[in-house]
């Protein structure tokens, strides 16, 4: 079985096998290899993209033309010919917008780019059956993003009236038919192919263009992207902010999480919940276990997204301004805050903070557009775009609950413990851990994928945290009704009142909370 096992990995992977040397030193699968090694030449390319090729040396076409054979380069690099997989997706979106009208392009591009994504998911299900290989299909991923987004983004420039925009799509709105070069520049550059974060091609164009810096520190907000972008100044070398320093403390970050999953994971595996000593644990060992092993498997996509978030800094993407004391924010691409991952004090703050830049994708293309089905359309599009694993959809069906048993729970108990500041403390600090237990209880279907081995491990436990969010829905209302909304906005008046604002802005998550724009 292991030799079938390792023959399909040897006949699904298609990268190159030029570092075969290494993985065999470390014992990492060449696949991955490649991608940490990847990441890396693009870093090292990013410096000198940002260095050698600056805006104010370099035409914005040579920019691009660089952008995107470095992209192509470490796409063959790693993935070989299904590179033509990706290439093909790009081709055919670019298509529907020269040829199709606006008002038709964005959901032509939204149903084709979807189903195309959603194919791939299905042939890699099928044939991967449990071997799992890092392949196109993550960049497939962000690329459905990125063309569905500049659809959409175009659509609103062309049909759209600058009233009709909401606040987001008036950032964001492009107003002109982008060029090939610019297009496919977008899509395969080397500085978000492998592992992200995605961001809009507005964002990309002012990179490009060199008015990012400007256009972020006018005032310290965003400016309407519909603006002249030559009004905006490109700013010299020695007077831009310098990115070096944060991108190499991610880097940090991304090396320390990569620890953490190849050397401290494996001492805690994840398949021990399907052995049958783990169905002999009590309750509390089970879901302390399942806890544990979710919190050291999520370091796998802290590594990519912070990698991929560096490579961007270091080439001068990702810059947001300055916060109100000045300092300087490289978080405008970010895909997560692990900080507010690990220490949020409720599922919806944790899970904003995950994969933000789906989030924010998801947003801008579902939920703003939707109407009245605006919930249920986002989540359906987010779950065909993860893909038809069933351990997917244990997820997602269960964090929705979650996330609306905590809006409950929030409202009947939270109000009894903002007498005094002690209570309150105690009332974050239970959040805090309830979110810790919840998060690893409906994840560890998420890292299992198959519908047996999701229901096994929720059976042992008698789907009781399931039980749990379906009465804080329907029972807890009645058991313990919520105040009235006035009498709790004067109970938190008077605790604002009554205590100095350091206690009162007392709270577990060392940041505040960032605002998706």
């Amino acid at each position: 079985m292991a030799s079938e096992t390792h023959e399909k990995w040897e006949e699904f992977y298609l990268g190159s096998r030029f570092f075969m040397f290494v993985a065999n030193a470390t014992g990492m699968p060449i696949d991955q290899v490649n991608f940490v090694l990847g990441q890396f030449f693009a870093l090292i390319g990013a410096y000198f993209f940002r260095v050698y090729f600056h805006p104010s040396k370099t035409s914005k076409n040579q920019r691009h033309w660089i952008s995107l054979l470095g992209g192509l380069g470490l796409s063959y690099f790693c993935y070989g010919r299904q590179t033509m997989l990706a290439i093909i997706l790009a081709v055919t979106s670019y298509a529907f917008l020269v040829f199709l009208p606006p008002t038709v392009f964005h959901r032509a591009t939204l149903v084709t780019s979807m189903l195309y994504l959603s194919l791939i998911h299905i042939q890699r299900q099928i044939y991967e059956d449990g071997v799992f290989v890092l392949d196109v299909t993550s960049t497939l991923m962000i690329f459905v993003q990125k063309v569905t987004a500049l659809a959409f983004s175009l659509h609103d420039g062309l049909t759209k009236k600058e009233e009709e925009l909401t606040k987001l799509q008036k950032e964001l709105v492009v107003r002109n038919k982008p060029t090939p070069l610019e297009y496919f520049s977008y899509l395969l550059n080397f500085h978000s192919l492998l592992a992200g974060p995605f961001f809009m091609f507005a964002d990309y164009q002012d990179f490009i263009e060199g008015t990012n810096y400007s256009k972020r520190l006018q005032n310290t907000k965003p400016v309407d992207s519909n603006s002249n972008s030559s009004e905006r100044e490109v700013l010299s070398p020695e007077n831009e902010p310098n990115p070096t320093n944060i991108s190499l403390s991610k880097v940090g970050i991304s090396l320390l999480c990569m620890f953490t999953f190849i050397f401290i994971l494996p001492l805690f595996p994840v398949g021990y919940v399907l052995e049958p000593e783990f169905y002999t644990l009590n309750f509390v060992r089970k879901l302390g276990y399942i806890v544990l092993v979710t919190t050291l498997t999520r370091p796998l996509y802290y590594t990519g997204w912070v990698l991929g978030d560096a490579v961007c800094n270091m080439s001068g993407l990702g810059f947001r301004g300055c916060d109100a004391d000045g300092k300087y924010q490289w978080d405008l691409v970010s895909n997560v805050d692990i900080i507010r991952v690990e220490f949020g004090l409720s599922l919806r703050d944790t899970l904003d903070s995950w994969n933000s830049g789906t989030m924010r994708w998801l947003r801008f293309l579902v939920y703003e557009r939707a109407g009245a089905q605006k919930t249920v359309l986002t989540y359906f599009v987010s779950s065909v775009w993860h893909g038809f694993y069933p351990g997917y959809y244990f997820t997602f069906l269960a964090g929705a609950m979650c996330t609306i048993a905590a809006r409950y729970a929030r409202r009947s108990f939270r109000p009894h413990f903002l007498n005094n500041p002690a209570a309150k403390n105690f009332y974050d600090f239970a959040t805090f851990l309830t979110t810790r237990l919840f998060l690893g209880y409906i994840t560890i279907s998420f890292i299992l994928l198959r519908f047996w081995a999701s229901v096994q491990v929720y059976w042992s436990m008698y789907f009781s945290l399931h039980i749990l969010i379906v009465f804080a829905i329907y029972g807890l209302p009645a058991v313990l009704p919520p105040p009235p909304k006035s009498a709790t906005s004067r109970t938190t008046q008077a605790m604002t009142t009554n205590s100095s604002s350091d206690s009162v802005k007392q709270s577990w998550t060392p940041n505040p909370p960032l605002k998706v724009e």
